[in-house]
């Protein structure tokens, strides 16, 4: 009776923690990052939230403080979005010019023994492009993403 009792408890935790983990995965924080070297963290999301808070980014804005920054002679860099999940793994687009923007994917590669972090990255992506990569990401499907980003 004891048993059955522990194995019904133990069920229920993997079941709930599985699911936890599940849900998890499918979302990722992310950060804005503004041409200054500034940035600012998001709590977690999903897909959706995911395309929204990229499309919804003022992208003219960040654009023209970088162009600013430049112009001056001031250190800057490219204002990005970049999602990270649960997985350590890294989805960081940012803006190049215009509606274009180039995009570096950062994952773990396992070995027999160790695994290391290795990067792809695509340039020259339209806006309209963007979403479809972040979709594979959080979908993690990492081989139709490199495939996409080598195409």
């Amino acid at each position: 009776m004891v048993f059955e009792i522990f194995l019904s408890f133990m069920v229920e935790v993997t079941s709930q923690t599985f699911m936890a983990m599940t849900e998890n995965r499918m979302k990722s924080g992310y950060w804005i990052q503004r041409a200054n070297f500034s940035s600012e963290d998001f709590d977690r999301v999903g897909l959706n939230d995911a395309i929204s808070a990229f499309k919804k980014a003022d992208w003219l804005a960040l654009e023209k403080e970088r162009d600013l920054l430049q112009e001056n002679g001031n250190e800057y860099c490219d204002p990005g979005i970049g999602y990270v999940p649960s997985d350590s793994n890294i989805l960081h687009v940012a803006l190049k010019t215009g509606n274009t923007f180039y995009i570096h994917y950062h994952y773990k590669k396992r070995g027999l023994i160790l695994s290391r972090t290795k990067t792809a990255s695509t340039f020259d992506i339209d806006w309209n492009d963007v979403p479809s990569h972040i979709e594979l990401f959080f979908e993690e499907n990492h081989n139709g993403l490199l495939e996409k980003m080598s195409g």
